[in-house]
């Protein structure tokens, strides 16, 4: 088990680049562990990815938040909440997307065991393009576009995807355990669109997909536009690993009508979904605080987790197959943006709705 002093946040390139390192020199390519976003998602997950140190960390120098990430961050008034203090944020208000924070996972996924798709059939090539993800009017914008053919030449995979989008991460730049994450979204909507937020692992502990984690801050069906899932892949690797999700349903209008604020508040206790502050789900390890899993209306009241086929009991708690509580979610991850298109989890895709954005003003990271 992790000891409490090690809830810092791991700060290396990000860090690096503000003492006149160049940005991205240490991740430019893609990741080798992509991990399945998405309670639904289906297909063979992903595994391996670069290993870091044994204490969790990417490698580079670490505190109990860093006064160079802070010092670029414009969140003004917010730099302190209700016994939170900001560690690092995005506001994206430069000319350009901050190379400091932000690498790009590119191509198919071919590379992974699973092979094309990104373990869940996905139909789109991610790219590091502006037209795909860009920095305009103090936003980012990622979109995903029916602009193909593009051809991903893999010496087992040689495939062509008529769909383009991208996929940020903060891999290897903003690693860390414990805190809260707010990111303030518009997004898409239309069959067969699937935005996400979500975090994965930076070492993969303790072993491949699911079974070193994956927490899914957020994701949406383009053609449920007015739900949104909060979900926790643990448990063993595919294909006995487990999940358990919530949703929040508006009452009224859609997730894709305007800006919300979507938060995760993370600790070795539980782990916390909120929209624009409202809580909506609540998990917590097995043996931990009860009950363990508990979802919320937009009013409130009690509603019933979503589970896939190895979840015997939703209320059991999150669990490691190798390790003691809190583990899985006790080491270091990383933060992950994009928009999919098609996969396991939408299904179908309808060509005729794109383009299709989210938009995205700030990424805020607070700790205790």
């Amino acid at each position: 088990m992790k000891s409490p002093l090690s809830r810092y946040l791991t700060v290396t390139l990000a860090l690096a680049a503000c003492e006149g390192v160049a940005p991205g020199a240490a991740d430019s390519g893609a990741t080798a562990g992509g991990g399945t976003a998405g309670a639904g998602g289906g297909g063979a997950a992903t595994a391996g990815g670069a290993s870091s140190s044994s204490g969790g960390s990417a490698g580079g120098a670490s505190g109990g938040g860093s006064s160079a990430l802070r010092a670029r961050c414009t969140a003004g008034p917010d730099a302190e909440k209700a016994g939170w203090r900001l560690a690092w944020c995005d506001e994206f208000d430069g000319a350009d997307l901050d190379e400091r924070n932000w690498s790009f996972d590119l191509s198919d996924g071919a590379f992974l065991p699973s092979g094309p798709g990104w373990g869940n059939q996905e139909k789109e090539f991610y790219t590091a393009r502006a037209v795909n993800a860009r920095v305009e009017s103090g936003r980012l914008k990622i979109t995903a576009l029916k602009d193909g053919p593009h051809h991903a030449n893999g010496p087992a995979y040689p495939s062509t995807y008529d769909f383009s989008s991208a996929r940020l991460k903060t891999k290897g730049k903003v690693d860390f355990t414990y805190g809260r994450v707010e990111v303030r979204a518009k997004l898409p909507r239309g069959q067969g669109v699937w935005p996400a937020i979500w975090l994965l692992p930076t070492d993969e502990a303790y072993g491949g997909w699911a079974s070193s984690g994956e927490i899914d801050l957020m994701e949406l069906k383009g053609q449920q536009s007015d739900v949104v899932h909060g979900t926790l892949h643990f448990g063993q690797m595919w294909n006995q690993n487990e999940w358990v999700s919530c949703q929040l349903t508006r009452a009224a209008g859609s997730y894709s009508d305007g800006f919300h604020t979507y938060a995760l508040e993370w600790s070795a206790e539980s782990i916390r979904w909120f929209v624009d502050d409202k809580l909506f789900a609540t998990q917590a390890p097995r043996g931990g605080m009860k009950p363990t899993s508990t979802c919320l209306n937009e009013s409130g009241g009690a509603m019933t987790p979503t589970m896939n086929e190895h979840v015997t009991d939703p209320t059991a708690g999150w669990y490691s197959a190798v390790a003691d509580p809190p583990a899985p979610f006790d080491r270091n991850f990383h933060l992950i943006l994009n928009v999919a298109v098609g996969g396991g989890f939408v299904g179908a895709v309808d060509p005729a709705v794109f383009p299709q954005s989210m938009e995205v003003e700030f990424v805020r990271l607070y700790q205790r």
